[in-house]
């Protein structure tokens, strides 16, 4: 440390009201400094401090070239799933509803009974839409693939009741050129449940048939074992007369 600097540095703290005790520990960490600064360091030293910080770099920016691009999927990811989310709530003719119809169609692939949910919401989107006034076209659309969904092997007759509930609730609220539009997908969606009840009751029948034909037939083998032993039982009886 030069000695003018360490001559005002002493000037200014006295100044400021420096005590002796605090000005013996100054010269002690000034002292300690001096001794400090005067170490010679080997040039293998040096070159050994420059290669570690050297290393220390290239191991930040490796860690940095593998978690930079997983950080970025990671958020992009994120980024989908929300909007994956947000989409469910979304409305024929909104900017989010493919996103959602795509969702549906993956489920649907793997998961055939997701029919059931499918058809379902189409009848809330019905309703929704009725009840904000909203086009008539995306109206009518919607009701197109609402007739698609219940084509297809819907077996679930609760979702199909709360459909035809939706439904009806969607003829109230709707305007009124669109009644008979809603009232046709109603009547389809009776003729719907109807087919599943007289489905549900044949398979019931057959059910019973088949529990029939099986106890028949058990009582039938019942009898001939019977007559069998009946058979073998007189002629061991003959046998000994």
């Amino acid at each position: 440390m030069n000695k003018d600097f360490e001559d005002q540095l002493i000037r200014e703290l006295e100044t400021e009201g420096i005590t002796p005790d605090e000005k013996d520990e100054l010269f002690d960490v000034i002292n300690m400094v001096k001794k400090t600064s005067g170490i010679n360091r080997s040039e293998n030293f040096k070159k050994a401090y420059l290669n570690k910080l050297s290393n220390q770099k290239k191991e930040k920016f490796f860690y940095s070239q593998i978690y930079i691009p997983a950080l970025l999927f990671t958020f992009l990811l994120f980024i989908l799933i929300a909007g994956t989310v947000s989409a469910q709530k979304s409305l024929p003719g909104q900017p989010l509803y493919p996103v959602k119809i795509l969702s549906e169609n993956i489920i649907k692939t793997v998961n055939p009974s997701f029919n059931n949910e499918i058809l379902k919401r189409r009848s809330e989107e019905i309703k929704s839409l009725s009840e904000q006034k909203k086009d008539s076209g995306l109206l009518q659309k919607t009701l197109d693939n609402y007739s698609k969904e219940l084509e297809t092997k819907s077996t679930n007759s609760v979702k199909i009741e709360e459909s035809k509930k939706n439904l009806e609730e969607a003829k109230e609220a709707s305007v009124e050129k669109n009644k008979k539009k809603i009232e046709e997908a109603i009547e389809k969606t009776e003729n719907k449940i109807l087919e599943i009840h007289d489905e549900d009751q044949n398979r019931g029948e057959s059910i019973k048939i088949e529990v029939k034909s099986a106890q028949t037939s058990h009582e039938e083998e019942n009898n001939k074992i019977e007559k069998k032993g009946g058979h073998e039982g007189e002629s061991e009886q003959k046998e000994k007369d």
